[in-house]
């Protein structure tokens, strides 16, 4: 019960992140429709940079 939580909430984020563009987006969803939880780890490890600075 805990991965497929785990899962929901980090898709809930992934499309409810404003800093991510539309290809990011659509590259996240994809992995996470084919990779399942390990996508959601991958996720939070490196798609879930909150620190991103934007550039003029």
């Amino acid at each position: 019960m805990i991965p497929s939580i785990l899962f929901l909430y980090s898709f809930y984020k992934l499309i409810v992140d404003k800093y991510l563009t539309a290809n990011e987006r659509l590259f996240w969803i994809i992995i996470f429709l084919i990779f399942n939880i390990l996508g959601a780890i991958a996720y939070w490890v490196w798609g879930n940079n909150k620190k991103r600075t934007i550039t003029s």
